[in-house]
């Protein structure tokens, strides 16, 4: 696992208004895509430094972005710099727009009400007189509540075919994950992607169309809690749970998670329900959506 510089690709331009832009190209190998665009500094070559990291200078330019290209079974990372003012987020000239919408969902929630049946068993010494039989147990339902969504798509054109490869690979990485966009947890959905037929001087043009969905979980039982049959007496088998860890955040249910009773509690009346409350998706990256190709920072 290692890189090296091509030192002849660098290049430094200067327009007539002084902006100046440049690019350093490495050639990488042993290392994921999505851990050179994540995390840059972690890329050592074997003398043990790591490539420059987002915001680093050179030759008096800010680096702006990377973009990956494999090649074989190494990839051709180039650094894209220029003292240009970006007062919007990094520049990136793949990016469009951005856009968000509102909705509200509803999601299944699982409780448990303690039930009792009398059963009647024929008493052969005294045929009129049946033998009573109480059987206690536990009856399950579900109970929607209705969770806020708010759903954003990231817009972004490019116009080099050598780029398909890695924009792809960048979609499947990172696609069920959950990023940190705007502030708030949002689950990445994956992508559209469509070539939108020739462009300038015959080029192939192509659009992204990147999309994450935020959901608002449920912090109180009484917030949004609908019942389903009548039941004054519900049981809620679960404590508040922290999400995510360490930061003292609570909830009945935190956002995308999953909840299922527990196999064994579900058919023994002696035994208290006991339900499993469980994220089924990867949060350890929340910044993931920033190895996709083509998406800025959010407004």
């Amino acid at each position: 696992m290692s890189w090296v510089e091509t030192l002849e690709s660098q290049r430094v331009t200067i327009d007539a208004e002084g902006i100046r832009t440049g690019i350093r190209v490495y050639r990488v190998w042993g290392y994921a895509r999505a851990a050179i665009l994540g995390d840059p500094s972690s890329i050592q070559n074997e003398a043990g430094n790591g490539l420059p990291n987002i915001d680093s200078v050179w030759e008096e330019m800010t680096l702006r972005k990377y973009s990956v290209v494999p090649v074989g079974s190494i990839y051709d990372v180039t650094g894209e710099y220029s003292n240009a003012p970006d007062p919007l987020g990094h520049l990136d000239p793949n990016f469009v727009s951005w856009s968000n919408s509102f909705a509200t969902k509803d999601i299944p929630l699982p409780y448990a009400k303690r039930s009792r049946s009398r059963l009647y068993i024929p008493n052969p010494s005294a045929p009129l007189e049946p033998v009573e039989l109480v059987v206690d147990g536990w009856n399950f339902y579900q109970s929607p509540i209705i969770t806020k969504v708010e759903r954003f798509v990231c817009r972004a054109n490019f116009s080099n075919p050598s780029e398909v490869t890695g924009i792809r690979a960048a979609i499947r990485e990172q696609t069920g994950k959950l990023h940190k966009i705007a502030g708030l947890w949002s689950i990445f959905e994956g992508a559209d992607f469509t070539e939108q037929g020739p462009g300038v001087a015959g080029t192939r043009r192509f659009e992204v169309q990147y999309s994450w969905s935020s959901e608002s979980g449920c912090r109180q039982m009484a917030e949004r809690f609908i019942f389903g049959p009548p039941d004054p007496d519900p049981w809620f088998p679960w404590q508040q749970q922290e999400w995510p860890a360490g930061t003292g955040s609570l909830w009945i249910r935190p956002p995308f998670h999953t909840v299922i009773p527990l196999p064994g509690s579900m058919t023994d009346p002696d035994i208290v329900p006991r339900f499993k409350v469980f994220l089924p998706h990867d949060d350890s990256q929340p910044l993931g959506w920033q190895t996709l190709p083509g998406v800025r920072e959010p407004p």
